[in-house]
């Protein structure tokens, strides 16, 4: 049996093929690549010096800064892959936590403000020279580097982010305390759409009569409403996933990091935190910074939204499909080509998104 790469990889094989030089490593090339996966992509063998990399940056756009990083321990240049929807529902709850700390302390005493955007930052000691970028962090107003960095990476990167958490507390001078990375991994991962399409499950209507469908779910609402609880109550698949996430503080003392701070479990109806090393007096689990605290309840919270989300937008679609497939929509003067197009979020291109994150957040490539 033969085995083929999804397009995406291939375009990705494709596109590093042409990098030789960093002169190669152009705008729309790092864009496109970055399209194409979810963890770093790390481009080894143009073998560039750190002056080199300098002057390769002052030459491409400021904004390629949040992109691009830099090992000068290995003279490697990396680009950051794209964010996945809980990224930013990561980042989003840490920048209100570090909102608190600054209006708790003063203004006078951190430059964070919720819209403050991302940067590179140029370490020095032991990893002179690396360019490392922050998903999110929290500055003192007058010091060269962060104090606290958060990091949000897939399951795959653990051994990236777990480096790149060290480069932090060992080359910016003592200034940065302490490093927080979130590893998410999908224990159950979504199936692509083709594979949901032309499933049993859909072709026999989820259990339901062809003029039950008709008569009782004959709206796209009802009907995805009726998908998402078949799934929860018939089989061990979760639409839009079921997530672990590994929370992990690295600080000056454990430099290989502390035991997890949390583990967080959910999916798009059910969440657990079944490891917490941290609550407070009413019992909550909570992650504490500078004598402020973030509940991790409200946090899981969030990213169950995100989930639920994603887990909506395939039962939608699923059931757009069953309604054109039985001429319902056309009967109400609805458009029914939902079957030749997969739905895709508007910053994933890719139609194998799912397959990508799925091979990302497991280790399997």
């Amino acid at each position: 049996m033969s085995h083929t790469n999804p397009p995406d990889l291939d375009s990705r094989k494709r596109l590093l093929a042409q990098i030789v030089t960093i002169d190669d490593l152009t705008e729309q090339r790092i864009f496109t690549l970055r399209a194409l996966t979810y963890s770093n992509i790390h481009l080894p063998w143009l073998d560039v010096d750190p002056q080199s990399f300098v002057e390769w940056s002052s030459k491409v756009r400021p904004e390629l800064e949040t992109i691009v990083e830099y090992d000068a321990s290995s003279n490697c240049v990396m680009i950051k892959g794209r964010p996945y929807m809980l990224n930013n529902a990561i980042t989003m709850s840490f920048n209100h936590l570090f909102y608190k700390i600054t209006l708790q302390q003063g203004p006078q005493n951190f430059d964070f403000h919720p819209t403050m955007p991302m940067k590179r930052f140029r370490f020095v000691g032991q990893y002179e020279n690396t360019q490392l970028v922050p998903d999110t962090y929290l500055k003192a107003k007058d010091d060269p580097f962060p104090r606290h960095v958060i990091l949000v990476g897939p399951f795959n990167s653990i051994k990236n982010i777990v480096t790149a958490a060290r480069h932090w507390i060992l080359s910016t001078a003592g200034v940065t305390k302490t490093v927080t990375i979130f590893v998410l991994q999908l224990d159950r991962p979504p199936l692509p759409m083709p594979v949901l399409i032309n499933s049993p499950a859909f072709q026999k209507n989820y259990g339901l009569l062809d003029d039950e469908v008709r008569s009782v779910y004959g709206n796209v609402e009802a009907l995805a409403t009726y998908i998402i609880n078949w799934y929860f109550e018939n089989t061990p698949l979760k639409l839009g996933g079921e997530y672990f996430c590994r929370i992990i503080t690295f600080d000056h003392e454990y430099v290989y990091g502390k035991r997890p701070v949390a583990t967080l479990k959910f999916s798009a109806r059910e969440s657990e935190i079944p490891d917490v090393s941290l609550r407070d007096q009413s019992g909550q689990p909570i992650f504490e910074l500078e004598g402020e605290t973030l509940n991790l309840n409200e946090l899981i919270v969030v990213l169950q939204n995100r989930v639920e989300s994603e887990a909506n937008r395939i039962a939608i679609y699923l059931a757009r499909c069953k309604l054109g497939q039985l001429g319902v929509l056309q009967d109400q003067g609805l458009c029914s080509n939902a079957m030749t197009h997969y739905p895709v979020l508007p910053e994933y291109h890719e139609r194998y998104f799912d397959e990508e994150f799925a091979r990302t957040c497991n280790g399997r490539r």
